[in-house]
């Protein structure tokens, strides 16, 4: 390796190392890898295993055009070749194998795995390069991972609720704000999928939970909902913690239908599940749309009315706020947002 790729290398990770923001790291990655590899395109994959299955969501496909794809669905790709034949990908996060394949065109496709500190396989990356990659570069590969997965350890030691590793609400704005701005870029669908979401979760009579049982209890109750909020939406799906009982959720590119399907999943969901010693609990939700003319605390005051509102009705509601007219704020009654 010369001089100047070393050199390349070496700023191109102080630049990474800069960004505070997880997507703004995953696309310096993405750009660095493509240069250094020559590589026609980088994808980065999550891997999400709910029960017994486990599955690949891309979250950033980057090609030599340098325009950058985020958050696509499972399992689409440019690269049929190496997801759908189930022994790559799987060997690839099962045993922390390095897997590479050719493809038809003669590119050979080269699947990195990235474990966390306990051993467990969370991410793929994925090049698509004009020859196979020689151990150097494997290597090296391999090392900026590394670095990589130390980074967005110490960003999620800052961004994460500590409780349930659902994110805090230092980076609710940004996240926000990246939303209206695809919003604004995306062009109109007929099914209404340019449309963003936002709900707004609480804890139904938490505080009697925490009274009657301890916050022993209470804690493992937060735990639990934090759980089931994962499993009730998508990878793409932006999810916090705001404090307390209260849960945000932010929902990006989604039709009104389907928005008002998972929410209502949700709360369906906690209020079958089994909590234990403290049995059944449930929860109120309100949600609104997110236009690319909003700002947050808009639409947050927005969801709080139609949280207070599902309140108001007898708690377990999901409460849509454009479904109903209403000249309120959010309310200055027993509901606390911050």
């Amino acid at each position: 390796m010369s001089n100047t790729s070393q050199s390349m290398i070496v700023r191109s990770i102080a630049d990474v190392t800069t960004h505070v923001d997880r997507e703004d790291v995953l696309h310096a990655v993405a750009r660095l890898f493509r240069e250094f590899l020559d590589a026609r395109t980088v994808a980065l994959y999550r891997v999400a295993k709910e029960e017994a299955t486990t599955r690949l969501n891309r979250l950033l496909l980057l090609d030599r055009s340098g325009v950058a794809e985020t958050f696509a669905a499972a399992f689409e790709s440019v690269h049929p070749e190496f997801l759908t034949i189930e022994g790559d990908w799987r060997r690839c996060v099962n045993d922390q194998a390095i897997v590479h394949r050719r493809g038809q065109d003669g590119h050979v496709l080269t699947a990195f795995p990235s474990a966390n500190d306990r051993g467990e396989v969370q991410g793929v990356f994925v090049a698509e390069t004009p020859a196979a990659l020689n151990a150097r570069d494997t290597q090296m590969v391999s090392g900026i991972l590394g670095i990589l997965r130390n980074h967005v350890a110490l960003l999620d030691y800052g961004q994460r609720d500590t409780l349930t590793g659902l994110l805090n609400r230092k980076t609710f704005e940004s996240q926000f704000d990246r939303i209206r701005q695809q919003l604004t870029d995306a062009v109109p669908r007929a099914d209404g999928g340019q449309h963003g979401w936002l709900g707004l979760i609480d804890i139904d009579r938490f505080k009697s939970i925490n009274d009657t049982y301890g916050h022993l209890f209470g804690d493992e109750v937060l735990l639990l909902v934090s759980q089931l909020i994962r499993r009730s939406f998508r990878s793409s799906d932006v999810l916090y913690r705001f404090g307390g009982e209260e849960f945000v959720v932010l929902l990006p590119s989604l039709p009104e239908h389907h928005a008002g399907l998972a929410f209502e999943r949700l709360r369906a969901a906690i209020e079958a599940y089994a909590f234990p010693q403290v049995g059944r609990v449930t929860v109120s939700l309100g949600w609104t749309r997110i236009s690319a003319l909003d700002g947050p605390t808009t639409c947050l005051e927005r969801a709080d009315a139609a949280l207070y509102k599902a309140k108001g009705e007898g708690r377990n509601r999901c409460i849509h706020y454009e479904s109903y007219a209403t000249d309120s704020p959010a309310s200055d009654g027993d509901i606390e947002l911050f």
